[in-house]
């Protein structure tokens, strides 16, 4: 590739050096995917054979971040809910609206 690139600086462009520079662009695009599919690979194995040890930690850091970005405001439509008990309340209709329906099966045989 450096080659080639040599030979463009000291000759300028033509059909053949052009094509030369594809073919060396696309056998690195190439070895660039296999090495990254490698390191993804031992990566994946890495991890089931030795578990995610942080997951522990990602956790921890997870419940902290959600602690400090509670719902402030939220828009029904066009009117803006920002009181706590008032968010609290719309979104337990909502979710009572939604899972709160009867869903009894009558099966006959």
């Amino acid at each position: 590739m450096i080659r080639i690139q040599q030979l463009i600086d000291e000759h300028g462009v033509d059909d053949d050096l052009y094509a030369q520079e594809l073919c060396a662009q696309l056998l690195l695009t190439k070895a660039l995917n296999c090495q990254d599919q490698f390191w993804r690979e031992k990566a994946r194995h890495q991890r089931f054979i030795y578990g995610d040890r942080n997951s522990a930690y990602f956790h921890r850091l997870a419940k902290i971040k959600s602690s400090f970005m509670p719902i402030s405001l939220l828009m029904e439509g066009e009117v803006r809910i920002t009181e706590p008990r008032d968010i609290e309340n719309h979104v337990l209709q909502y979710f009572q609206g939604i899972l709160g329906v009867d869903n009894s099966c009558i099966l006959k045989f």
